[in-house]
């Protein structure tokens, strides 16, 4: 191993989590992975207000947000008296690398992405592994567990710690689920697995599964369980989309559907999704929390690269036309005369087939 991890003092390693909710979630694995190679370090958490909401089990010492000019506040004081050895950052942001630069950490891991090669400090290759160049054809849990390559024990592979950090992921959630208490269900009425999850938006425009599609879905549902409810969940961003399928989906279903969009914390949200029978989302920051919650996912993929950032979950369907412009990365679709064909292609009675299809297999 490396000199670093030879010293009689105790290593301190400081992580900058993703900025987006999916990202984080896929940074799970390599969260665990860095707690089994680094056993006796103490290790750090800096990101967004909402992260410490959702972490993984007893791995991080100290969580510390980011919000304003961090690099003067009172949080960053504290980060810098540390002395990190190591500085992780696993967004590819250029203000990130800079940060744990400001910080002062010894080694600055991270990718070569956005201009920030310099401010990287990486350490000498162990063995002659070095970090390999971000691979965007292989999924991104792996290429954020890549990043430890120059500590990885001799036996194994990146593709191993993925493994078994995702055994200590599930099992550990299993263990959350039978000892959390929350009250949000009944303060809504809601009887667990007596009710769906329904995410109708995202941050890109080119992944959002048509409104008109989801209304006709959310009314074969219900008539077919006439005594469950759909939930309608998400942030701000999902909330003219609720209203929009609340207006326009046919009187009698109505009181079945119950509006949970920006009403729910990231904490009342995961415990809203355990207690589902399944979810329906695009491809956004819910879709992946089905990965902690091992809820039954349905999903649909456009524009988004499969392999680089498909949801972890084992329990899913994933509905994908594969068409010759998929995928095209934008956030806007920029075909006029086809106009999100990748996903109008889906049509709602094969999506709600494929829906009563996962149920059947993860509920019964």
């Amino acid at each position: 191993m490396t000199s670093i991890l030879n010293r009689a003092k105790q290593i301190k390693i400081l992580v900058h989590a993703p900025n987006w909710l999916g990202d984080h979630v896929m940074a799970f694995p390599f969260y665990y992975a860095l707690n089994e190679i680094f056993q006796n370090a103490r290790i750090d958490l800096l990101g967004r207000n909402w992260v410490s909401s959702l972490l993984p089990y007893e791995v991080f010492s100290n969580v510390y947000s980011i919000s304003g000019k961090m690099n003067v506040s009172e949080d960053f004081m504290k980060i810098k008296a540390e002395k990190y050895d190591i500085g992780i950052s696993l967004s590819p942001s250029f203000r990130s690398i800079f940060l744990l630069k400001k910080a002062q950490t010894k080694y600055r891991v991270g990718y070569k992405t956005d201009f920030r090669s310099f401010l990287l400090k990486l350490p000498k290759p162990h063995g002659g592994r070095r970090i390999p160049s971000y691979n965007c054809y292989e999924h991104r849990a792996l290429s954020y567990i890549r990043l430890l390559t120059p500590w990885f024990d001799n036996s194994k592979t990146a593709e191993d710690y993925f493994v078994s950090s995702t055994r200590q992921i599930i099992a550990k959630a299993a263990l959350a689920k039978k000892s959390e208490k929350n009250n949000f269900l009944k303060r809504y009425n809601l009887k667990p697995f007596k009710y769906r999850v329904i995410c109708p938006g995202s941050v890109a425009l080119s992944k959002i599964y048509p409104i008109q599609y989801l209304i006709v879905i959310i009314e074969k549902i219900i008539e077919k369980n006439p005594k469950d409810t759909i939930v309608l969940a998400g942030t701000a961003i999902e909330k003219p989309y609720a209203k929009k399928i609340i207006e326009s989906v046919e009187k009698k279903y109505k009181s079945q559907i119950l509006d949970l969009t920006e009403k729910t914390s990231l904490v009342d949200l995961l415990f809203v999704l355990k207690n589902s029978k399944a979810a329906i989302a695009n491809d956004s920051g819910v879709a992946h929390l089905t990965f902690l919650t091992e809820t039954p996912l349905l999903t649909f993929l456009g524009m988004a690269r499969k392999e680089e950032t498909l949801m972890l979950n084992k329990k899913k369907i994933v509905l994908n036309k594969n068409l010759s412009c998929s995928p095209c990365m934008k956030q806007k679709c920029p075909k006029r005369k086809e106009y999100l064909k990748c996903l109008k292609s889906i049509s709602p009675e094969e999506a709600f087939e494929s829906l009563e299809r996962l149920e059947k297999r993860y509920l019964t």
